[in-house]
């Protein structure tokens, strides 16, 4: 199933395609105008809580940019009565996306490396660049009024350098 959202007549007569017409929502009088779109693309979905409202959001796939985006196809800040969506993507893309998603997790774990991560040291003045080991310790400091992350990276020879986690980037 697509995702279904209300739109207005002046929408409906400009391209009624992959639109329906429907005479009442929820005891609401129509004529309501609910156009289809993303067939075959939802992947997931979701609800953005904010404090007092909720947007209801179906993630789709955008093929033309090998992403998945966000839609919002409902919201409690106002009436959306007649729109919906439900997850109906290929087992195929269903993969695509989970490919996806690993490869995003891995490139903001290069970022943001952790405790225990291979990482090289990209920049600084105290430790070569380049050097390559294991971040075995890692700490946030207060220095001169700003915090900063100092961490320990242990080479393959086994020596120690120390550093900051900016100076750093997942191997």
């Amino acid at each position: 199933m697509p995702v279904s959202m209300v739109i207005n007549k002046e929408e409906y007569d400009k391209n009624p395609e992959n639109c329906s017409v429907v005479e009442e929502i929820s005891g609401t009088k129509g004529p309501f105008y609910l156009r289809e779109s993303h067939h075959g693309l939802v992947l997931e979905l979701t609800i953005k809580d904010w404090w007092d409202d909720w947007d209801h959001i179906a993630i789709v796939w955008n093929e033309e940019n090998q992403a998945p985006e966000r839609i919002m196809y409902a919201t409690t800040r106002g009436w959306t009565g007649g729109n919906y969506a439900a997850v109906d993507a290929s087992d195929e893309l269903q993969e695509k996306y989970r490919k996806y998603q690993a490869e995003k997790r891995a490139e903001e774990r290069k970022k943001n490396p952790q405790k225990g991560d291979q990482v090289v040291v990209t920049k600084g003045r105290k430790v070569p660049i380049g050097v390559e080991g294991e971040m075995f310790w890692m700490k946030e400091q207060n220095y001169s009024g700003k915090k900063v992350v100092r961490i320990g990276v242990k080479d393959s020879e086994g020596s120690v350098h120390w550093t900051y986690l900016k100076n750093v980037m997942g191997v």
